[in-house]
Order: structure tokens, then C-alpha cells, then sequence
């Protein structure tokens, strides 16, 4: 379809997000938008993490002008997603595509609210540039990101990115501030795992390890690097930990979860913010020149 008929399907359900902020003890409304989020389910919208953590008062303004103060219901820094609980309403929930089977070339639109400029949500049209980026931010290693030149700004952060048949592909994100030229966006099948899963048990589960550790690409004994060319180097373990009750132990190298590569303790993080459909973990770790697998029961 046209790119008018993608936005005239949709953008009903993009909302915009702006907090209040006490100064002095008078409160101070900011009429500009501090982000962007949208409908997964009838009173349910999903935006990133970053635009609602360590805000106050936050506010939701539908695209009719209904202003609303949601209920936070749970979220993940490592994912960079959290989803808010808009009460006693109805909108119509955008429709997800599944991100894999997305081409590189492959017309996207991105709706937000850029820049904070006070109004509706604004359009950006792009191509998919890339799959499957990764991205180093605030020592977070977030994993299989979609790129495109669509214009996502300060303020996107939260909105769909869209296909041609009016599709949520992903949810947009400018927390790369120094990015020029290109945008980056979280796959829909990443938001549709955490939703399920949120939907399922009440929660998105948090998965603590209990280790203290190292990159093996960071300052470490030539000793330890000619072991494991990466991993993340376990330097102490929490009593009473998962780690602990599961046979984890100091020295250890972690170099696989779930049989995928551990390339540092920042994709460690993620890998366990990931893992949110299975109950149990398998590390592939290194000791004493021996592969073993510890099953982590979570």
C-alpha cells in the first residue's frame, strides 16, 4: 500500500509521552513530548525503557488528545522496552510482523514524535539498511537491531517502525545520540516475546546471576587470554546466588548461553535479559582447560 494509507492505519495508535516535573514546588507541565509509544493491546502501549526511567509524572496523550497517567507494569533496561497500562480505554493495537522475515532494501515508515515538537506524531519514510546490528550503549551490548536511514530523533524513541502493508516491524529507538544519517529500531519479535511473556506471568522475569566478572577483551592477565579468545572471566560469585547453587565457579569462562557465543559481560546481560521464553539456561564454560555445561534452573 501507499505510504498515506500506512499512516492513515496507524497513527490513531501512536501516542505521545511527556512527564511533569516539580521545580521550586510548583509543578511545571513540559508540553513537549519526551518520547513516543504505541498500542500492543486495547489499553496496553509498549515504548523503550529509556524514555520513562527516572521521570516523573508520567503522562500519555493519545492521538485524539486524551491525556492519561498509565500504570507502569514492568520493563527492562537491557532490552530497552517497558510497557504501560492505560486503564479503562479501547484503541485499536497495531499488528506485528514477524522481523526475520524482513529484507534488506524493504520501504519502512517510522512514526514519533521527534525533537519534542509540541503536536501529533510525526512521518519519516526509509529503507531497511541492515539487520541484525549491534549497538554498545551505557555499557549495554543490545543484539540484533534493525538499521534504516528513516529519520529517527530524540523524541521517536518509542514509536513504530512500520512495512508496507502497515505492519509493525519494530519499535524505534534514538538512544544512539551520536548516530548520523541512520536509525536504529528493536525487532517486533523482541517486543512480542517480552509482551507474552509480561502477559503470561504478570512480570518479565529478572535473571540474576550472582557473578562479578570480566570481558576477555578488557585489561586481563596474558595467562587467562590465551584460553578463550572471548567470554566473560567469573572474578567472584554472590553466596546463595543461582550461580552458586548451580556449580558456578570463581575462575570459570563463561563462553556460551544456550550454545550462542558470550562476547563480553555486557552481551552476558543481554543474552539473560533475553532469555524470557525458557526456564533454564545452559552456560558453556571453561575450567581448568575443560569444556563443561551448567544448566541454570530459573
Amino acid at each position: 500500500m501507499l505510504p498515506k494509507e500506512v499512516v492513515e492505519r496507524t497513527i490513531y495508535s501512536v501516542s505521545s509521552i511527556y512527564s511533569e516535573n516539580v521545580v521550586g514546588g510548583i509543578k511545571k507541565k513540559e508540553e513537549i513530548s519526551s518520547g513516543t509509544g504505541f498500542f500492543i493491546d486495547k489499553n496496553i502501549i509498549v515504548t523503550n525503557m529509556h524514555v520513562i526511567i527516572n521521570r516523573d509524572n508520567i503522562m500519555v496523550k493519545t492521538f485524539d488528545g486524551e491525556e492519561i497517567i498509565p500504570k507502569f507494569m514492568d520493563g527492562s533496561i537491557n532490552l530497552d522496552l517497558a510497557f504501560l497500562d492505560l486503564g479503562n480505554v479501547s484503541y485499536s493495537p497495531l499488528t506485528f510482523e514477524n522481523s526475520d522475515l524482513l529484507k534488506i532494501g524493504e520501504y519502512v515508515i517510522a512514526i514519533g514524535n521527534p525533537l519534542g515538537i509540541f503536536g501529533n506524531p510525526t512521518v519519516t519514510f526509509g529503507i531497511i539498511s541492515a539487520k541484525n546490528r549491534n549497538a554498545m550503549v551505557n555499557d549495554i551490548l543490545f543484539e540484533n537491531l534493525i538499521q534504516t536511514d528513516a529519520a529517527i530523533n530524540p523524541g521517536n524513541s518509542g514509536g513504530p517502525l512500520l512495512n508496507m502493508d502497515a505492519r509493525v516491524v519494530g519499535i524505534t529507538s534514538s538512544m544512539i545520540f551520536d548516530a548520523h544519517g541512520i536509525g536504529f529500531a528493536i525487532p517486533s519479535n523482541t517486543i512480542k516475546i517480552a509482551y507474552d511473556t509480561l502477559k503470561a506471568n504478570g512480570k518479565l522475569p529478572k535473571i540474576k546471576l550472582g557473578i562479578s566478572g570480566i570481558s576477555l577483551d578488557q585489561n586481563i592477565p596474558k595467562k587467562i587470554k590465551q584460553e578463550a579468545d572471548s567470554g566473560v572471566y567469573i572474578t567472584d560469585i554472590n553466596p546463595g546466588s543461582l550461580a552458586e547453587k548451580n556449580g558456578l565457579m570463581k575462575g570459570d569462562i563463561i563462553l556460551e548461553f544456550n550454545g550462542n557465543k558470550v562476547f563480553s559481560i555486557e552481551d552476558l546481560r543481554f543474552k539473560l535479559a533475553m532469555a524470557i521464553e525458557t526456564q533454564k539456561v545452559i552456560l558453556t564454560v571453561l575450567r581448568d582447560r575443560k569444556l563443561i555445561n551448567i544448566e541454570i534452573n530459573v
